[in-house]
C-alpha cells in the first residue's frame, strides 16, 4: 500500500503528520480570547467586528480607522486591522499593524501568535523561530507553541533542538497521540523508520490509538510485512470501529495483492465518505484510474466507485471533471456530459464551468450540442470569443462551410474590436482563409491569410498553407517557396512543412532537391502520410526512377485510398510503355 516514496505516503501518511507550518488563525476564530472589554461601549468598534465576521473587509477598514481616530493605542483595532491586511495578502502591513499592537499590549498571547505566523509566511524562519522561543518563555503551559516550534526546527533540520522541546511537552502534559506523532516526524526527518515503528509500537502497549495503530499498519505495508500490517489496521478498527483509514488501509493491502472484490468492498465506503478531504480524494482516484489495465479489470466496480465519488460531492468541479472524464472514455459519454451538465447547471455564471462541459462534448464529438450551448452561452458571456471559435468549429466538423465562414468572419470582428489578442486573430485568419479555400474562394482564402501574415510574418500555419495552396495553383511561386522556407527553417523535422517546400521545388523543376527534402520527411513521420508518399513517388517519377515510384504509388493507396490513385497510377505506367 503505502511506498515511502508513493503516492499514498502524500495521501494517508501525511495526515497524520503534523503539518510544518500552521495556518494563520484570523481574528473571528479568538475574539473572546483578545481583550476587548474596553470597546463594549464602543459603537464603531463593535459593527467593525460584526462587519469583519461577515467578511466585509471594507467596511470594517474603515470603521476600525474611525475608532483608532478617536484613540490611537487602541491595540485591539490594530490587532484587526493586521489580519485585514493579512487576509488581502498584504503581509509587509499587516506585520507593522501587528508590531504596533503588540507595543501596546505586550501582554496579549494572541498578537504574538499571529506575529510568528505571519513571520512564518513571509519566510523569515529564523524571526519566527526566536518570537515561539520567547512565547514559551511567557506562556509555559501554552502547548500549541512547543509543536509549532518542533516543526520550525525540524525544518531547519535541527532534530537536537525538536527532540528537547518535545520531552518538555511531555514533562508538562505526559505522552498524548500528539507527542508520539511529533516524535514519529523527527524520525521521520532523519529517515529512521525502525526507530520510528519500535517507538510507536511501545507507545500502542502503553495508549491505544486508532490513529498510531493505523500508522504502524502503513509501516508494515512498507516493509511488505502485511501480516502484520492487517493485524494493525484491524487492531485500529477495534479502537475505533469508525476510523476511515485504517480501512483504507486494508483496502490497499487487498489491491496490492490483487484482491479486488475485498479492495472494493472496504474502498467503496471509504472513498464516498462525504468527510474525506476532498483533494485526497481526487488525488487517489486520479492516481488509481490511471493505473495500467486497472479499468478494464474492473470496470463494473469503478462505475460504482465513481458514481458515489460524484454524488457524494456534486459541487466540487475538478472531481466532477474526472469522474466525467472516467465515464466518457469508457463508453459512457452520455453519464460523463450528464455529470458536466449539471456542473455548470450549479455554476452557471462561472465561465471555467461551462468551458470545461463543452470540452467534453466536444471530446465526444457532439456537435449538435456543441452548437447549442454556444448559442446560450454567447449571450451570457458577452460574445467571449473562445466561445464564437467553438461554435465555428461545431459547424466545419458537420460540414456547414457556409455557416462556418459566417461564424468565423464574426469572431475576427469581435477580435478586432477588442483589438487585445492578436494571436488570437491571426489564427482566426488563417483558419478563415482555410475555410475559404476549402469552397473554392481562393481569392478571399489568400486576402485571409495575407492578414494573418501581416500581423504575424512568422505564423507558420499561415505560411504552410499559403504556400501550398499558391502551388496547388502553380502561381507565385517564388513567393510560395520564400514563404515555405521560413516554416522549415523554424521546424525542420516537421513533415508537413517539409512536404510543401519540396512539392514546390519540385513544380520548379529542381527534382534532386525535391527528392531529398522528402527523404527526411520520411524520417520524421511521412511514411503516415499518403500526400507526402504521392509526393514522393512524383518526384522519382521525374527523376525516372520509376520501378521505386511506383512502389510508393502503391504505399499511398493503401495508406489513403480515398486519394484514389489507380487511374493517375495507370496512365504513368502507359507514358513508360510510349517512351
Amino acid at each position: 500500500m503505502i511506498s515511502l516514496k508513493g503516492f499514498t505516503k502524500a495521501s494517508v501518511l501525511t495526515i497524520f503528520i503534523l503539518a510544518l507550518f500552521p495556518r494563520i488563525s484570523y481574528a473571528q476564530d479568538i475574539i473572546d480570547s483578545i481583550s476587548i472589554s474596553k470597546n463594549l461601549k464602543n459603537e464603531n468598534f463593535l459593527d467593525a467586528v460584526q462587519s469583519y465576521n461577515n467578511r466585509d473587509f471594507d467596511r470594517s477598514k474603515t470603521l476600525f480607522y474611525k475608532v483608532l481616530g478617536d484613540d490611537k493605542n487602541n491595540d485591539a483595532a490594530y490587532y484587526y486591522l493586521a489580519n485585514i491586511a493579512i487576509e488581502g495578502k498584504d503581509l509587509p502591513t499587516g506585520e507593522l499593524l501587528l508590531k504596533k499592537a503588540i507595543e501596546i499590549d505586550s501582554s496579549n498571547y494572541w498578537y504574538h501568535d499571529l506575529y510568528a505566523k505571519l513571520l512564518i509566511a513571509s519566510k523569515k524562519m529564523d524571526e519566527a523561530v526566536k518570537t515561539y522561543e520567547n512565547l514559551i518563555e511567557k506562556f509555559p503551559s501554552k502547548t500549541d507553541i512547543y509543536y509549532t516550534l518542533i516543526n520550525l526546527y525540524m525544518s531547519q533540520s535541527d532534530i537536537e533542538k525538536s527532540k528537547r522541546t518535545l520531552d518538555r511537552i511531555e514533562t508538562i502534559s505526559g505522552k498524548t497521540e500528539a507527542t508520539a506523532i511529533a516524535r514519529f516526524n523527527i524520525y521521520s526527518i532523519g529517515r529512521e523508520w525502525n526507530k520510528a515503528l519500535e517507538y510507536l509500537v511501545n507507545f500502542d502497549k502503553e495508549i491505544r490509538s486508532a490513529k498510531i495503530e493505523t500508522l504502524i499498519g502503513d509501516l508494515y505495508t512498507n516493509i511488505y510485512n502485511d501480516s502484520l500490517a492487517l493485524q494493525y489496521y484491524n487492531r485500529a478498527l477495534e479502537t475505533s470501529p469508525d476510523f476511515e483509514l485504517a480501512k483504507f488501509g486494508i483496502a490497499e493491502l487487498y489491491r496490492k495483492n490483487g484482491e479486488y472484490d475485498l479492495y472494493f468492498k472496504y474502498i467503496i465506503p471509504f472513498l464516498s465518505n462525504p468527510n474525506l478531504n476532498p483533494q485526497v480524494l481526487k488525488d487517489y482516484l486520479t492516481r488509481v484510474l490511471s493505473t495500467p489495465g486497472f479499468i478494464n479489470r474492473n470496470k463494473q466496480e469503478l462505475d460504482t466507485l465513481v458514481s458515489l465519488c460524484a454524488a457524494t460531492h456534486p459541487s466540487d468541479s475538478t472531481l466532477t471533471y474526472i469522474c466525467a472524464s472516467y465515464f466518457s472514455q469508457t463508453g459512457n459519454a452520455e453519464r460523463g456530459t450528464e455529470l458536466l451538465k449539471k456542473n455548470y447547471e450549479l455554476y452557471n455564471n462561472d465561465i471555467r464551468a461551462f468551458f470545461t462541459y463543452l470540452s467534453l462534448l466536444f471530446y465526444d464529438e457532439q456537435w449538435d450540442a456543441v452548437e447549442r450551448e454556444c448559442r446560450e452561452a454567447s449571450g451570457k458571456f458577452s460574445e467571449n470569443p473562445d466561445i464564437i471559435q467553438a461554435l465555428g468549429l461545431s459547424y466545419y466538423h458537420r460540414d456547414m462551410k457556409a455557416e462556418a465562414i459566417e461564424t468565423y468572419k464574426h469572431l475576427t470582428g469581435t477580435l478586432q474590436k477588442r483589438g487585445k489578442d492578436t494571436t488570437f486573430l491571426v489564427s482566426a485568419y488563417t483558419t478563415l482563409g482555410d475555410l475559404y479555400y476549402e469552397t473554392d474562394q481562393s481569392k478571399q482564402a489568400f486576402a485571409n491569410y495575407e492578414k494573418a501574415i501581416k500581423l504575424d510574418g512568422n505564423y507558420l500555419p499561415a505560411l504552410n498553407n499559403y504556400a501550398y495552396y499558391l502551388s496547388l495553383q502553380n502561381r507565385q511561386l517564388k513567393k510560395a517557396l520564400a514563404m515555405s522556407k521560413i516554416t522549415i527553417e523554424k521546424e525542420p523535422d516537421n513533415p508537413t512543412y517539409i512536404d510543401t517546400y519540396a512539392w514546390i521545388l519540385y513544380l520548379m523543376g529542381q527534382y534532386p532537391e525535391a527528392k531529398a527534402m522528402l527523404k527526411h520527411a520520411m524520417l520524421y513521420g511521412g511514411t503516415e502520410s499518403g500526400d507526402i508518399l504521392d509526393h514522393y513517388a512524383e518526384v522519382l517519377y521525374a527523376l525516372k526512377e520509376y520501378d521505386l515510384a511506383f512502389i510508393y504509388w502503391e504505399q499511398a493507396k493503401s495508406k489513403e485510398p480515398e486519394l484514389d490513385l489507380t487511374e493517375k497510377i495507370k496512365q504513368r505506367k502507359a507514358a513508360i510503355n510510349r517512351k
